[in-house]
């Protein structure tokens, strides 16, 4: 038992040792992810607006770079339907 508990607190030392630099390189990961996250949220966020105007296969909004709006940006257009309802509390709950 006592040759063990040099061995044992050698391998306790190494490991406290050895663990700041993993916990350093954990939080500049964190950190980074933390930066990406802002503008990965920014780019998916959901844009509402109306169409305004059809000219052959172009469609005109009125959302604008105020609204997050950029050039060559992709939507998804649909017509918003009836709302639907929380059967319990009558709140709505978004629209068909």
């Amino acid at each position: 038992m006592r040759r063990t508990a040099p061995a044992v607190l050698g391998f306790l030392a190494f490991l406290l040792a050895a663990s700041p630099a993993p916990a350093a390189l954990a939080d500049r990961i964190g950190a980074t992810f933390g930066l990406m996250a802002g503008d990965f949220i920014q780019a998916f966020q959901p844009i509402t607006g109306l169409v305004v105007a059809v000219e052959g296969e172009s469609l005109y909004l009125d959302t604008g770079e105020a609204a997050g709006g950029k050039v060559g940006q992709e939507f998804t257009v649909f017509r918003r339907g009836q709302p639907f309802h929380h059967p319990m509390t009558g709140k709505v709950l978004g629209h068909y």
